[in-house]
């Protein structure tokens, strides 16, 4: 018989006090790629000023008509990687005020 004083516990918190409390998970680590010896793949990137191409543009037999980078990077490439590969590529990336934005398609 519970206790009047502790009333009882239900949903989630619902646990035995002397059991330890649950813990997510750690995140799963992303496979490390061996940049020497792994060969990068070709990733194509279309730059528009003032927005993002439209995804009507995108079909299986043609691409927006605008500026396209072909970048080659790895899987385990990040953000600022390619912010740096842009940047490197285009002029008009390097200006001060210049905001970048990646969508996946």
């Amino acid at each position: 018989m519970a206790d009047a004083r502790s009333p009882r516990k239900r949903g989630r918190d619902a646990r035995r006090d002397d059991s330890p409390p649950r813990r997510r998970p750690p995140p799963k680590k992303q496979d490390k790629v061996d940049r020497k010896t792994e060969c990068p793949f070709l990733l194509r990137v279309f730059c528009k000023r003032d927005g993002h191409n439209k995804i009507d543009d995108y079909s299986p037999t043609s691409v927006p008509n605008c500026e396209e980078l072909q970048l080659y990077t790895w899987p385990d490439c990040t953000l600022r990687e390619l912010t740096d590969l842009v940047k490197h590529a285009l002029s008009d990336a390097r200006r001060p005020r210049c905001r970048l934005s990646f969508a996946v398609v």
